[in-house]
């Protein structure tokens, strides 16, 4: 690495906050399915859950990829978007919570928590694209 990469502290905690949030997609790529599959020990919707989280990569990457770039902060993206996970994953709380206390039936609450995961996924594309836009070049 290059003096004024290892020197930059923007650049420092970019890098930094990028592994975190990585780390925690990795763990909620198992962690929802795992949860999914406590609620309802079918296979087909335990397999949807964990298709759930991906498929945004599939279905709105290349568009979303477009519309970051038409962006003028990509900074406010990633902003934006970590928030919104966070949001999710809170709601995702509040639906586990409801169905533990059978608010609401499993069945139901597995469908949300699905939604919730294709929800997430878009915000981990918005959210990547809009890093990697961010990070010097170095040529």
């Amino acid at each position: 690495m290059t003096g004024w990469l290892r020197n930059s502290d923007g650049f420092q905690r970019l890098v930094v906050s990028h592994g975190v949030s990585n780390v925690g997609d990795g763990i909620s790529s198992v962690a929802f399915p795992w949860m999914v599959a406590t609620l309802i020990p079918d296979p087909l919707i335990v397999a949807l859950a964990a298709m759930a989280g991906r498929l945004p990569w599939v279905l709105v990457g290349l568009p979303l990829g477009v519309w970051i770039d038409r962006q003028k902060s990509a900074k406010q993206v990633i902003v934006a978007m970590n928030i919104l996970q966070s949001l999710v994953t809170g709601a995702i709380a509040l639906v586990v919570w409801a169905v533990v206390r059978r608010d609401i039936a499993p069945e139901i609450g597995a469908w949300i928590l699905i939604g919730a995961m294709f929800a997430l996924g878009v915000a981990e594309i918005a959210r990547d694209v809009s890093a990697q836009t961010t990070a010097p070049c170095s040529s």
